[in-house]
């Protein structure tokens, strides 16, 4: 652009000032062309690519009409502006220093009140374009016969001067760069470079590549070979990559090969052959992924199919999420059908319940609110009601340890009150106020469980110590080192110390006592009693358990011989005495 640049005196003692120049292209022309061949480039394109095309231009490049607009005022010496008729010639030349002339035209102008006139050069005289399309061209000026200034070179505005074998440019202040074989056929379009590429949408864009189309109004491929933004794709976007496709309405596909954005507000950040078909549906990137559901995405992977509404695969392969916001986050062949229902993994693994959950290999939610978990050693591991929560492991489940030796192993370190809860490793509860709250069920599946049936086994740090069996009678048998059934009964205050096991004591009314003489019952403490009674819950000082049957070693004075009875010794140290029946 030329700006206010003094360009001579007329004869008439007025000035002319020239307000600007500037170099437009008017009509269907976005640029001059060179014709630097005979013959339009060959297109490696194939036959088949779906792409929208604009109109065909002149294989030869043809010369296309140009104007260019020319602007100024006309004053007398003290700076009033003329009104009037003035005859004004134009000329364009070459470059120093020989300045040929290539185009002279001469037009009559007319002032307006403020003595400013417009003029479009080339609107008389044909062959502007060619003058121009020289490069290096300079403009000279006479007003009624006299030169006003010297020669001053045209600039131009920031559109391209020509691209090798133009074929088209026909919009409406549309651009091309460069290139070959270009058109920008859309009002408003713009071709950087690259080859046989076409934006034909209004305000189109193509940064560049080869064989890319843009026909989408203000749709944009930023490069790469064999993209398309078709007719309906306004405000789509594709930034690369090889035969992508964006359809509709603020699409995008960031790059990747034979991608394909099919519904409004839908992307594709890469990967090959992926679909999204749902409104505001994303894939990120992998390979044959589809989405249809409203707002489903898939973040990679291998043949997914996000079909239902919000629902989401995160990657693995041949995944399917077909129910609202249902949830597959990996794996394989996985299957969330169900309303919200979740597979966090693994393969096989099929949800159809509402707000169900699979995970692991061949397990399958199919109730409401069902949790399955399987280890795939089973052909399928199947909920069978709503609410269950379901675990198949072949190798037990351990909580607090790696390594459970049963089903369920539960591991912990405490030492506290029995009387405390937190002091216990396991607790189950059944908090029913009703009249009959059961807690825990024992089930053998032998119709008679007998000795080897152990509904119950105790064990201390070396091996097991105690059970409860069954006793092939139709019952359970409770067994245990233990040999006599004892109880807890209150000491007399005057023993002074806990009597040791094998002790002889007396049952007064005031409690045991080592006195026997007076007793109303002898007992013997119990050294390991096999069932105790009328225990507290903390075992008290002022208390002795005392074996009421069963076997009981006993304290005695004197030899014993075999089917000798044992009898109190009297003697207050809580000893006996043998006698013969």
């Amino acid at each position: 652009m030329l700006t206010d640049w003094q360009i001579g005196k007329s004869r008439h003692g007025r000035f002319l000032r020239a307000l600007f120049l500037i170099f437009i292209l008017v009509g269907s022309l976005t640029a001059l062309v060179l014709t630097a061949s005979g013959q339009e480039g060959s297109s490696n394109a194939p036959e088949n690519l779906s792409a929208p095309v604009a109109p065909a231009g002149n294989a030869y490049g043809d010369y296309l009409p140009t104007e260019m607009s020319y602007q100024g005022q006309i004053v007398d010496g003290s700076g009033v502006p003329q009104v009037g008729s003035y005859a004004m010639q134009f000329g364009v030349y070459g470059p120093p220093p020989t300045y040929t002339l290539r185009y002279t035209e001469i037009q009559t102008i007319a002032t307006d009140p403020d003595g400013l006139f417009n003029v479009m050069i080339g609107a008389v005289q044909p062959g502007l374009d060619i003058a121009l399309a020289g490069g290096d061209a300079w403009l000279q000026v006479q007003l009624d016969g006299e030169i006003l200034a010297p020669l001053q070179p045209i600039g131009t505005v920031p559109y391209a001067q020509y691209a090798q074998k133009l074929v088209g440019g026909t919009g409406a202040f549309s651009a091309i760069g460069g290139g070959d074989l270009i058109q920008a056929s859309g009002d408003y379009a713009a071709v950087s470079g690259g080859y046989d590429n076409i934006a034909s949408g209004y305000g189109a864009t193509i940064g560049g590549g080869r064989y890319n189309r843009a026909a989408g109004g203000d749709s944009v491929i930023a490069g790469g070979s064999f993209n398309s933004a078709y007719a309906d794709a306004g405000v789509a976007t594709i930034g690369g990559g090889f035969n992508n496709t964006v359809t509709d309405t603020a699409t995008t596909i960031a790059g990747g090969y034979n991608n394909s954005a099919q519904a409004t507000y839908s992307s594709i950040g890469g990967g090959i052959d992926n679909i999204t078909a749902g409104d505001n549906s994303v894939i990120g990137g992998g390979s044959q992924n589809t989405t249809t559901g409203l707002g489903s995405t898939i973040g990679g992977g291998f043949g997914h199919n996000a079909d239902g509404q919000y629902a989401t695969i995160g990657g693995g392969e041949e995944n399917l999420a077909n129910g609202y916001a249902a949830s597959v986050a990996g794996g394989r062949l996985n299957s969330a059908a169900g309303y919200m229902s979740a597979i966090p993994g693994g393969v096989s693994n099929y949800a159809s319940g509402n707000s169900s959950l699979a995970a692991g290999a061949f397990a399958s939610a199919v109730h409401d609110h069902a949790f399955v978990w399987s280890d795939g050693t089973t052909i399928s591991f199947a909920s069978t009601d709503a609410n269950q929560f379901l675990i198949h492991a072949t190798g037990g489940m351990g909580v607090n340890t790696n390594a459970p030796q049963s089903q369920l192993h539960v591991v912990d370190t405490l030492n506290g009150n029995a009387t405390d809860l937190s002091a216990h490793v396991a607790t189950i509860e059944n908090d029913s106020t009703d009249t009959s709250p059961d807690v825990l069920a024992l089930v053998a599946g032998a119709a008679n469980p007998g000795g080897s049936v152990n509904y119950v086994t105790f064990f201390d740090s070396s091996g097991a110590i105690a059970a409860i069996e069954g006793n092939g009678s139709g019952g359970v048998a409770y067994v245990t080192s233990g040999a006599d059934l004892a109880e807890y009964l209150p000491l007399h205050t005057a023993v002074s110390h806990t009597p040791e096991p094998g002790t002889v004591l007396g049952l007064t009314s005031d409690g045991l006592h080592l006195n026997t003489a007076d007793a109303q019952r002898v007992w013997v403490v119990s050294s390991a009693a096999g069932f105790v009674g009328n225990a507290a819950a903390k075992v008290q000082d002022d208390m002795a358990l005392v074996a009421f049957m069963g076997q009981v070693p006993v304290r005695v004075r004197g030899p014993v011989r075999a089917g000798d009875l044992l009898v109190a010794s009297g003697l207050g140290d809580g000893t006996a005495v043998s006698i013969t029946p």
